[in-house]
């Protein structure tokens, strides 16, 4: 369902959230909803919207966006992972018609709160970088691997990060019989700080 006041995106929204992000506010909802002319876009179906980054981080950089309104990766659940997937296969299959090998290719999303745009995206990067990619792709991105990992083994890409977080910066730390009080406090510093994987 349609509806003019909200650009072509859907009004029958989960929850309120989902449904705001769509009023005119959200840019990435206005690029999907428009069926033809916009600048830099390359590829549309009925899922997902692919156009260049306006501030490329590569030799080529596309933002890959599902038409669905869904706020930054934390967001994604289980019944998410089919997107997550096409989201992944449609961005190399296209990079590699362009040229580029997968091995040349980085797929990942900004983890929250470092997602400039309330509505998910994932990059899709072909080398060379350029020398701003350290600093946008290190630990504040989840690789798209990872993401699909966590979907599969937690259905929640949010908890699966914290799991891994644990799992990695307690042992390093602490050991394996840390306190679960010095691993509770280690928890909010090490995950709202440095993230769990990198690029780097």
């Amino acid at each position: 369902m349609e509806d003019s006041k909200t650009n072509g995106c859907r009004t029958n929204y989960d929850d309120l959230d989902e449904k705001l992000g769509c009023l005119g506010q959200c840019v990435f909802c206005r690029i999907g909803s428009y069926e033809e002319g916009v600048k830099g876009v390359i590829f549309k179906d009925e899922n997902v919207v692919i156009f260049e980054d306006h501030r490329p981080k590569g030799e080529k950089h596309l933002q890959v966006v599902p038409l669905r309104h869904i706020q930054n990766i934390f967001e994604c659940k289980s019944q998410d992972l089919d997107l997550i997937k096409e989201m992944k296969e449609t961005a190399l299959k296209l990079l590699q018609e362009m040229g580029f090998k997968k091995k040349e290719v980085v797929l990942g999303f900004h983890r929250p709160p470092f997602n400039s745009v309330q509505h998910l995206h994932m990059h899709a990067v072909g080398n060379p970088y350029s020398d701003k990619m350290y600093l946008t792709f290190g630990t504040w991105m989840i690789k798209t691997d990872k993401a699909i990992k966590y979907l599969s083994e937690f259905g929640s890409v949010k908890k699966g990060a914290l799991k891994a977080t644990s799992r990695n910066k307690y042992t390093k730390h602490f050991g394996p019989k840390a306190s679960k009080k010095k691993e509770s406090a280690l928890k909010v510093k090490t995950f709202s700080l440095f993230g769990e994987d990198s690029y780097i």
